[in-house]
């Protein structure tokens, strides 16, 4: 006997802004996991013809419709006038098929990496190294949010999530404290190769962002690879799921040693 369950398309929302750049907002539908899931039908589950509204300080920019083939969501919503800045807030509102969803989110200051630090320990050959790096940690009171990508030509066009990359400074008690960088799981590569060029991003995040990411799994960034979700998933949407993060980004070229 076949038994039908109600199904309901919820927006699901994935917007950010980082300092010196413009915002961008990615709108797609969930789907059943019994429908057969193909290019027409993700290209069907993108949200084109809602308006998005950005704000900040007195300021209202409806953003327009924009194309990155180098992901999925292709199509998002993009700002023109409103730039990202340090520890200013941002407000969001999407109406879509008559419904109204807001967000807040106040842009965090960047934390800078004083130091790499190459080690051989306790790696298997001699040829490899493990890599730590030490973060500034000026405000050892405040908790502030973190997210370690990296990005190796040899393997991926692409940043990704180190495995383990979401953390705190929340047990740091000194002006900075050390953080463990490995590769993503999803890489061939598990050890960083001495003579290799690898490009890092440290992004400081919104508390609703690395709550949002933990709730999910940890150490996944990316909405196309959640598996499943459940009641508990954190957001900062209201209405929605999902999240709008302000992000402070600094990038490094690192060659091991």
């Amino acid at each position: 006997m076949d038994i039908d369950f109600p199904f309901e398309k919820n927006l699901t929302i994935e917007a950010f802004i980082e300092e010196g750049k413009q915002a961008r907002v990615y709108l797609t539908y969930n789907f059943p996991i019994d429908e057969t899931v193909d290019s027409a039908a993700l290209i069907n589950n993108i949200e084109t013809k809602a308006k998005v509204i950005l704000s900040h300080n007195g300021i209202d920019e409806i953003l327009i419709l924009k194309r990155d083939n180098s992901r999925y969501p292709m199509l998002y919503y993009q700002s023109n006038t409103i730039i990202g800045t340090e520890n200013t807030s941002y407000n969001l509102e999407v109406i879509s098929n008559n419904k109204n969803y807001y967000a807040q989110s106040t842009m965090p200051n960047k934390h800078a990496i004083t130091e790499f630090i190459f080690d051989s320990l306790s790696v298997k050959n001699e040829n490899e190294r493990d890599l730590y790096v030490t973060i500034e940690n000026f405000t050892p009171n405040q908790t502030s949010y973190f997210n370690i990508l990296i990005k190796d030509p040899t393997q991926s066009n692409k940043f990704t999530s180190t495995n383990r990359g979401l953390f705190t400074n929340s047990t740091a008690t000194e002006n900075d404290f050390t953080a463990y960088v490995n590769y993503p799981t999803t890489d061939n590569k598990s050890s960083f190769i001495i003579g290799d060029t690898i490009y890092l991003q440290l992004q400081s995040i919104t508390k609703n962002e690395y709550e949002f990411w933990k709730s999910i799994n940890g150490d996944i960034t990316h909405l196309v690879d959640i598996k499943g979700i459940d009641e508990e998933i954190s957001s900062n949407v209201e209405n929605a799921f999902g999240f709008f993060g302000a992000r402070n980004v600094l990038s490094y070229t690192i060659i091991i040693k």
